[in-house]
């Protein structure tokens, strides 16, 4: 084991709605290639609150733990998303602050990347105008890094030990955390990217799209 390499917290907020692909995701998960990680799940099944409460608390168990330890990066992994193997490594790779691999969200021909471009716009939605948050086009997903102002939810994403020093906690409000966590970020000079070289299953939302690692030989 090179312990020159860094070392990864990889944190899961998961409650018993995910159980349906539990299996194939902790196989996953025990088994990325990466050798210096340790993993830290939180249940939140049985707390009190909004279901924004709820992640945001679990997250902030996870953050309270990878600050009163000596690791070097923290991974935000949704407990329906299936990473390739080499997850930590391509992402470490790409060398920034919080830097995220690319999933989708939506249903059948509503099935968009979960890269938020920072505008807001109308949707109606059951005969009803609502704002929602503008996603890059499906055709921008060209295997190139992209940046992410509106940020890229926290479904996979790779965030350096320092940003925690900026950003003390996770907070929610009706939006959930990964929406006030990118907001803050860019507030505290930070930036978000996203990697659509890597595009990860997201089970429940896209399960047609297949996992697609755009570099040679993995």
């Amino acid at each position: 084991m090179n312990q020159d390499k860094p070392n990864v917290m990889v944190g899961v907020v998961t409650y018993d709605g995910k159980k349906y692909c539990e299996e194939e995701f902790m196989d996953r998960l025990e088994n990325l290639s990466y050798p210096l990680y340790d993993v830290t799940i939180i249940r939140t099944d049985g707390w009190t609150g909004t279901p924004q409460e709820r992640i945001r608390d679990g997250y902030n168990k996870i953050l309270d733990a990878f600050m009163t330890s000596g690791y070097d990066y923290l991974m935000t992994l949704e407990s329906d998303i299936i990473p390739p193997r080499q997850i930590i490594e391509l992402l470490l790779d790409r060398d920034k602050d919080i830097v995220g691999a690319t999933y989708f969200i939506g249903f059948k021909n509503d099935r968009r990347p979960c890269i938020l471009d920072g505008r807001n716009v109308k949707s109606k939605h059951q005969g009803e105008w609502r704002t929602i948050f503008n996603t890059i086009n499906p055709n921008e997903i060209d295997g190139t890094l992209k940046e992410a102002p509106g940020g890229c939810g926290l479904g996979c994403v790779l965030i350096k030990r320092y940003v925690f020093d900026k950003i003390k906690s996770f907070k929610c409000g009706q939006a959930f955390c990964d929406t006030h966590f990118a907001k803050e970020a860019y507030q505290k000079g930070l930036h978000i990217w996203a990697d659509t070289g890597i595009i990860v299953r997201h089970l429940g939302f896209s399960e047609d799209w297949q996992e697609i690692i755009a570099k040679e030989g993995l």
